[in-house]
């Protein structure tokens, strides 16, 4: 790419390749250590919502799913999705399930 760009005189095309490039990586990086602390509680519902789709949850899952989570935060934010009407809850305590409408 770069040898193009020099043979015909532009960097135009190699600086998009390479603006592409680090968007890529920062993508990947926000997608493997994202801070979702700072996203709110609606947020990251929704983050959960479009990883986990239809499938039965525990919180544990929707820790994982989110990694930076606290286990309060992540109790307060499926409680929050139930009485919004976007999870359906199953279960008590350690044995609680949750799904996405």
């Amino acid at each position: 790419m770069l040898a193009e760009c020099d043979k015909i005189g532009d960097s135009t095309a190699f600086v998009e390749f390479s603006l592409k490039q680090i968007l890529s990586a920062l993508e990947y990086y926000l997608d493997m250590f994202g801070t979702y602390k700072k996203m709110k509680d609606n947020e990251r519902l929704q983050y959960a919502k479009e990883k986990l789709k239809d499938t039965l949850f525990q919180r544990k899952d929707y820790i994982k799913t989110l990694r930076n989570i606290s286990t309060a935060a992540a109790s307060r934010d499926l409680e929050s999705g139930v009485k919004q009407g976007i999870l359906l809850k199953f279960g008590d305590k350690k044995l609680t399930k949750y799904q996405f409408i």
